[in-house]
């Protein structure tokens, strides 16, 4: 969202810009501050076009899948690895679909105590693993959170 505002910022400043440039340069001859103006207003043009445009593409990684979401409203289709065109004012939220293991692989592991069918005492390691299906996502996104919380 903050470079949409920016990008929107740098377009108006980019206009005035112009707007300036076409008052200097009316008369019989065009003045170097007018041809400077416009200059700067084409460099910014271009420069606030790109942010809008960079703001509005999404690159989804392998192993990811990502859940578009605006104004509190979730958007039901997942996206999926790849490059997508979102809305300028959409936030997108990834999920790794790849399989993880809590806790992870070389940290502490909880051990249990337990008794077997034969009355016989054992320790049992307990570690679960889990991946998320892509195409509940957005349901996981909006009843859960994102991946960190859940």
């Amino acid at each position: 969202m903050g470079s949409l505002v920016l990008g929107g910022a740098i377009l108006v400043v980019a206009f005035l810009m112009f707007t300036a440039a076409a008052g200097l340069s009316q008369g019989s001859a065009p003045r170097p501050a007018g041809r400077l103006l416009r200059a700067a207003g084409l460099l910014l043009t271009v420069l606030g076009g790109f942010i809008l445009l960079s703001s509005a593409v999404v690159v989804i990684g392998a192993g990811q899948v990502g859940v578009r979401h605006a104004f509190g409203e979730v958007d039901p289709d997942p996206l999926y690895s790849g490059v997508r065109f979102v809305t300028p004012w959409s936030d997108v939220e990834r999920f790794s679909t790849r399989e993880e293991q809590f806790p992870p692989v070389g940290a502490e592991v909880e051990t249990i105590s337990a008794l077997s069918g034969e009355q016989m005492g054992m320790q049992v390691d307990v570690a679960v693993r889990w991946q998320i299906d892509p195409a509940q996502a957005p349901r996981i996104f909006r009843e859960l959170g994102s991946q960190d919380q859940i």
